[in-house]
């Protein structure tokens, strides 16, 4: 198999060239591939060179150069396509859906003599980022600062990153030292045994059972990390390699991989450690294929931009770092307008573990029972950028409870079709007990 996209456009010494990675996956090894073409138009050279983000050392990246700006953007576009060849065959390349965004910055740069000032400046805004002309929701006033990639917050829990993301690096569960294990083995271990005990015991129950570990942010968007890191802490490396063939296991961080590599669009917030819309839509569509094998993916709504907080932008001073984060329009999605009943809700007094939300829906796409031992990236469901959300309109019936553990007592009770164990992360350094 082969993966790879091109994600990159610049104009250089004069000719136009597009960039890009590519790779040939064989027995959970990556390859560099055998070769590159262009179709459809004719390319002035190909060269490979190094992609840090993508392997130390390997030549993994290339650029594609052609002499007329026509030939890139017929690629850009999609009327012309690379292909990367391996062995294995070919496949055509990605184009990420940002390169739309570069292009037409160094289309627009190129040509800057043909506009004055203030018309390159209302171009390049309207096409470009029309988020800004969207009104504040923040009842503060909001500024620009400029801060230095490598700010650390006082707590020196928070870091800031490149194009304005905002990275856990400590906290209480101490996340940079998971990145730094050089011998986990005894901890994936213990993972593999819980995991491979969990499929056990809820088969022998009459249930399916998924596995999922969502992935840090710097797992997938260590490019812009300060420190420009690559790749899954070692730990969780480890599990999803154990378990990269079962059927009761969701590669989250493959999921959200491909989503950044091949689309580029990132999963996660920029100034909270959650997922965005684009992150839960494809961790969604992802259970509902797994639950109902065939079943078409959910129709995607119309997006609309919102000033909002995070968990990590009131790291740093009084106040809090914002972020623009797309929220689905109601109105222009069937999805989101079908009824659902809460029918039992508990609230623990002290802390999240306990929380407990049952959701029943007449009209849902699935007439299964699912039952959830998760945390916040799955929630209470009030709101659309979190998983319960979509289960409690996805399924006949949704159950959540807020465990790191699973409760073989309140299954056997409840007689849910399906379970999912969800994780994070940071939180991986400890095994739960069941």
């Amino acid at each position: 198999m082969i993966s790879g996209a091109i994600d990159g456009f610049a104009c250089l010494n004069g000719r136009y060239a597009l960039s890009g990675w590519a790779y040939e996956l064989r027995d959970g090894e990556r390859f560099p591939v055998d070769a590159f073409e262009v179709q459809g138009v004719e390319a002035a050279e190909i060269a490979r060179h190094i992609r840090s983000d993508v392997h130390a050392t390997i030549d993994f990246g290339f650029r594609i150069f052609f002499d007329e700006e026509a030939a890139a953007l017929s690629i850009a576009f999609g009327t012309a396509k690379a292909v990367a060849t391996g062995v294995a065959g070919a496949t055509d390349l990605p184009v990420w859906d940002k390169l739309v965004a570069q292009v037409i910055a160094v289309v627009i740069g190129n040509r800057s003599a043909d506009f004055d000032p203030q018309q390159r400046a209302r171009l390049i805004g309207t096409l470009l980022d029309p988020a800004r002309s969207v009104a504040h929701t923040v009842d503060r006033e909001i500024v620009a600062l400029p801060v230095e990639v490598g700010t650390l917050a006082f707590d020196h829990s928070t870091v800031v990153g490149r194009d304005g993301y905002l990275f856990l690096d400590g906290g209480s569960n101490n996340l940079g030292r998971l990145y730094r294990m050089t011998d986990c083995s005894d901890l994936a271990n213990a993972w593999d045994d819980l995991i491979d005990r969990r499929s056990k015991t809820l088969q022998s129950m009459g249930c399916r059972y998924l596995q999922c570990i969502v992935p840090e942010k710097q797992s997938i968007l260590g490019r812009l990390h300060p420190d420009t890191m690559a790749g899954a802490t070692p730990l969780l490396e480890a599990i999803n390699k154990a378990h990269a063939w079962d059927a009761f296991y969701l590669d989250v961080y493959r999921l959200f991989d491909d989503l950044y590599r091949q689309r580029g669009l990132s999963p996660f917030r920029k100034v909270d450690t959650h997922l965005n819309f684009f992150g839960v839509e494809a961790m969604a569509n992802a259970i509902l294929r797994w639950a109902k094998p065939g079943a078409d993916p959910i129709g995607r709504p119309v997006l609309e931009p919102r000033l909002s907080p995070g968990d990590l932008g009131n790291k740093f001073a009084i106040g809090e770092i914002v972020e623009t984060v797309e929220h689905p329009l109601p109105e222009s999605w069937p999805f989101a307008q079908q009824h659902t009943t809460l029918i039992n809700a508990h609230t623990p007094e002290d802390g999240h573990t306990g929380t407990i939300r049952h959701w029943t829906n007449e009209q849902s796409p699935s007439d299964q029972k699912i039952m959830i031992f998760g945390n916040s990236i799955f929630e209470r469901g009030e709101g659309s950028l979190t998983l319960s959300w979509w289960m409690a309109r996805m399924f006949r019936e949704t159950i959540f409870v807020w465990s790191s553990s699973i409760d073989l007592d309140l299954i056997e009770k409840i007689g849910p079709d399906l379970v999912i164990c969800q994780t994070v992360e940071r939180f991986i350094g400890t095994v739960p007990g069941r």
